[in-house]
């Protein structure tokens, strides 16, 4: 099963770095453009920024259980900058042709919309007679076989251009969705390390190595379907995400850990040092109960001290 859900409605970011035409330099007036035109120079391009992209990732892959990243920045004229920590997902991309092109991409616009998640739990349904469902699909159904189960898409416009902000998760589970949902400022504030970072490289890659996509402007119509629901999602996967919530953990080595509610209310209380009594008081459940939460919680881990779920707690928080 496939979904294309599209999350938020919002104004776009005002702090994302934008390249310009004036500010990477009009195409057609430089002499020493390397203009990546097929799919065996962008292969090789996305192989040569492969290991640079890790080396940036590393902070958000190690300490999160996100281990794919997409940078992607469409140009009104057709060519796109093209940046990616799988070189293998994202020249099958490019090849197959299940990039976004400029009526996908401006129908976010005109709707609005700011995040978009792909995932592999759920049908995926026909939204607008301009989104195509079939390509999304097989977008997702390449990631899937890359091992890339979980996306989320970060879009914004500017002066007629698209810069698309990529994050994904091997880890099957569906709790992983619920993550993503939960971690959207995070990832906007790794979103604002990376182009601080890798602006040197940004600014190469949208003077030298901009690639040609043939089919950015390519209009495909489909037999529209119209929906009870406006963003096109089932109502049974609202009720998945209403049920998903922050309590989860993940631990150092990844693994995901289900609280309940009340367990990790007590967890947090406890790491902002509330004591047993004062945690029973808050509640409005007996300190016994209080403490039988927290030893649960250590069961669960496999900790031992009430310090190392402290610290396991902070842990969360750390990106970069």
């Amino acid at each position: 099963m496939f979904i294309i859900l599209i999350l938020t409605q919002s104004p776009a970011y005002e702090n994302f770095i934008i390249w310009s035409n004036e500010q990477a330099g009009d195409i057609s007036r430089m002499k020493n453009v390397k203009n990546i035109d097929s799919v065996a120079l962008v292969k090789e391009h996305l192989h040569d920024t492969q290991g640079h992209i890790h080396k940036l990732c590393k902070p958000l892959f190690s300490n999160t259980p996100i281990d794919f990243f997409d940078y992607l920045y469409f140009y009104c004229s057709g060519q796109m900058v093209k940046l990616s920590s799988s070189s293998a997902i994202a020249a099958e991309f490019y090849s197959s042709r299940l990039l976004p092109t400029h009526q996908d991409l401006q129908w976010l616009k005109e709707m609005r919309l700011k995040y978009t998640l792909l995932s592999s739990e759920f049908a995926l349904p026909s939204i607008d007679d301009r989104i195509n469902p079939e390509k999304f699909k097989k977008n997702i159904e390449l990631c899937v076989n890359n091992n890339t189960h979980h996306r989320v898409y970060f879009i914004k416009e500017h002066e007629g251009n698209f810069c698309v902000y990529g994050f994904g998760s091997s880890n099957q589970d569906k709790s992983l969705i619920g993550y993503l949902l939960t971690s959207i400022q995070m990832l906007e504030r790794f979103v604002e390390y990376f182009e601080v970072e890798a602006h040197d490289l940004l600014g190469e890659c949208h003077r030298e190595r901009r690639i040609d996509w043939p089919s950015y402007h390519q209009v495909i119509h489909h037999s529209k379907q119209v929906l009870d629901n406006p963003f096109g999602y089932p109502e049974e996967l609202e009720n998945f995400f209403s049920k998903q919530s922050s309590s989860n953990i993940i631990l150092p080595n990844k693994k995901i850990v289900k609280l309940t509610m009340r367990e990790r209310e007590c967890l947090d209380l406890m790491a902002g040092g509330y004591t047993m009594k004062m945690i029973g008081r808050e509640l409005n459940i007996s300190p016994r109960t209080a403490e039988n939460h927290l030893r649960n919680i250590k069961e669960k881990i496999g900790l031992t001290t009430k310090a190392e779920l402290i610290k396991c707690l902070q842990l969360q928080k750390q990106v970069v």
